[in-house]
């Protein structure tokens, strides 16, 4: 079993990596959150009874979760585990989703963005605030750092120069990481940026963190404010190789989008 798995670790190795199908993501290289940080993060659960799908998501108001559209499957039933850092839990099912759809039909999930509305009889203690829409005249820069979050594993094993992702159990505590603003080219002509061709995306990377399966959908924070949200990693055997996409809700499309939905519901908390 040892020998299958080193032929089929360096197989894998020599591989060009195909990015279409790394949908969701988790942390690596992170630290624990700190106990009075993103007390808006949202664990989302999606599953048919025998298996359960993970991603992430931010409470932007008190009814509505922003994720990625990818996160939704509608042969599957999803819950939101609401205030899962430092310790609060309201699991709370979700049957209302909106996905932006603009552009061509076939594509209308390249854009990878969802809202989510929590029911009117969930119970979020006030000191759980959502997290502030960005502020687009101050938005993050090349070689700016970001913060992304996550749980799930949060290991990578040693093969070479390479960091090899470790699948396994989910972390027990929401995992923080930062990175660094870098230019998409890095993963342009890549299967990813083909699929991502209608989206406004930026993108973070690190020599020493990187999302990977489990938590698309969670938050990119800059500045205590939301300005992305994470739907691709560049490499989906090896950690750090390759930068990290982020729908860039600064997109005037996208930010009006958001407002729109959420300004429908009364009661808005805003932070």
């Amino acid at each position: 079993m040892a020998t299958l798995r080193l032929l089929l670790v360096s197989l894998l190795a020599g591989f060009t990596v195909s990015l279409v199908a790394d949908l969701h993501k988790r942390i690596i290289g992170g630290q624990e959150c700190e106990p009075n940080e993103r007390l808006y993060h949202v664990k989302l659960y999606k599953g048919d009874g025998k298996e359960l799908r993970l991603c992430g998501g931010s409470l932007i108001s008190n009814r509505w979760i922003l994720t990625a559209a990818h996160c939704w499957n509608k042969h599957l039933l999803m819950f939101a585990n609401l205030g899962v850092h430092p310790g609060w839990k309201e699991l709370v099912s979700i049957t209302t989703h909106k996905i932006y759809e603009e552009g061509p039909m076939f594509k209308k999930q390249s854009h990878d963005l969802m809202l989510l509305k929590i029911p009117s009889s969930a119970k979020i203690p006030p000191e759980v605030k959502p997290v502030g829409l960005p502020n687009c005249t101050n938005q993050p820069q090349l070689g700016d750092t970001v913060q992304i979050a996550g749980h799930s594993s949060t290991t990578t094993t040693t093969w070479g120069p390479f960091k090899l992702r470790v699948y396994g159990d989910m972390s027990p505590t929401l995992q923080c990481a930062n990175l660094n603003v870098v230019d998409c080219a890095l993963v342009r002509g890549l299967e990813t940026h083909e699929y991502y061709g209608y989206q406004s995306i930026f993108c973070g990377q690190s020599p020493e963190a990187d999302v990977c399966h489990g938590d698309s959908g969670g938050g990119v924070v800059f500045d205590g404010k939301i300005y992305g949200v994470m739907v691709f990693t560049g490499n989906k055997f090896i950690a750090c190789d390759k930068p990290a996409g982020f729908t860039n809700l600064c997109h005037p499309q996208y930010y009006n989008w958001i407002k729109k939905h959420i300004k429908k519901i009364k009661e808005i908390v805003w932070h």
